[in-house]
């Protein structure tokens, strides 16, 4: 499923960037310094359904938000070399900023391709953060892209470097959304985050020096839902976990297949759901982490494939240790992984049922 809906959402994207390509015009705005932000958004709220939008090569000085709000089938193209950057936080409402550099909403059928965003964000000098993001809680929320309230959206080759928030941010019950070939370097907060959409799919980026998470699946309201999202062959290395998905809705039919942990905290994934929000179908296929980490965790979840993936497990108070933990898990499956130095069997369970495994390699009788 995950990788039929990958093909369907590259299908989808080549038809639509031919589709406007008949239709281009240029953005002018300035390349001096002055304020850009106004220049380019007014140049895409004006622009007909079958645009083609094209930012020349410069680096363009946007403090304020570029707010893409009710557009439909615009393309927004970058040349090579054109950046939007940003030079200071944004103001606080509140006691937070909510900036963003591209704040999407309403919006059908865009897509933002080939452009790098720089924000204003630096390297922790903090001991055990050196070098990641530096996490500010009033700037939390300045993202690279938010998407909220959108449909049939995509971010493709993209260059984030050092928001204060995320790389991309999707909410507001968005649905089919394709974040493909997207770097996201220095970001203060989650590499990219996933709150309240459907159909979605990461594919081929790259999460670096990430001051919080990689990829975070938390829909922080009861009411809100992540369901049907494929994260793949994506590359990351965060201060916090690769994979957390905690919060208070719904997140399932999930597929984390193919991406490579080159360092994150331990463990590298950890999902929770509750007795009132029982979450289904989770599948981590293929995986490589190259470090020792601790167990990943399962809570209160229906359906899960555990497989093929490659872990290191650190052992606990000198202890051989497990891979996996399941919490109130009903139906799992742990199979032809390898497991480099865990307990044979390679799980553990508190109140679980129907789990198997099998095929494991590495492991060591406990």
């Amino acid at each position: 499923p995950g990788d039929l809906r990958c093909c369907l959402i590259v299908a989808f994207m080549m038809s639509f960037l031919g589709s406007v390509l008949a239709l281009s015009s240029t953005i002018h705005a300035p390349t001096d310094g002055s304020e850009a932000s106004t220049a380019i958004q007014e140049a895409v709220l004006a622009a007909k359904p079958g645009s083609t939008l094209i930012l020349p090569a410069g680096r363009y000085h946007c403090e304020w938000t570029i707010n893409i709000t009710s557009v439909t089938s615009v393309l927004i193209l970058g040349e090579a070399g054109a950046e939007t950057y940003q030079l200071y936080p944004g103001p606080l409402v509140r006691g937070s900023s909510h900036r963003a550099m591209f704040a999407l909403s309403n919006c059908t059928d865009v897509t933002v391709s080939g452009i790098v965003t720089t924000g204003p964000n630096t390297a922790s000098t903090e001991p055990g953060h050196k070098g990641y993001g530096v996490y500010n809680a009033t700037l939390y929320a300045e993202h690279a892209f938010s998407i909220l309230y959108s449909s049939r959206i995509s971010i493709l080759h993209c260059n984030v470097r050092a928001p204060h928030g995320d790389g991309v941010y999707v909410g507001g019950r968005s649905t089919d959304i394709a974040i493909v070939n997207v770097t996201v370097y220095l970001n203060g907060r989650q590499g990219m985050s996933v709150c309240d959409a459907s159909n979605v799919t990461i594919l081929d980026s790259n999460i670096s020096r990430s001051g919080r998470s990689g990829i975070d699946l938390e829909p922080d309201g009861a009411g809100w839902v992540v369901q049907n999202v494929t994260i793949s062959n994506t590359i990351l290395d965060c201060h916090l976990l690769a994979f957390p998905s905690i919060g208070a809705g719904l997140v399932s039919d999930i597929v984390i297949e193919n991406n490579v942990i080159s360092h994150c905290a331990s463990p590298w994934l950890e999902m929770r759901g509750s007795v009132e929000r029982r979450r289904s179908n989770w599948k981590v296929t293929g995986n490589t982490v190259n470090f020792k980490t601790g167990a990943v965790s399962f809570g209160f979840v229906s359906g899960v494939v555990f497989r093929e993936n490659l872990m290191s497990v650190v052992h606990k108070r000198g202890r051989l240790w497990v891979s996996v933990h399941f919490d109130n898990v009903d139906g799992a499956e742990v199979i032809d992984n390898f497991l480099e130095g865990s307990c044979d069997p390679p799980y553990s369970e508190v109140n679980s049922t129907h789990i198997i495994a099998y095929g494991n390699n590495g492991t060591i009788p406990c």
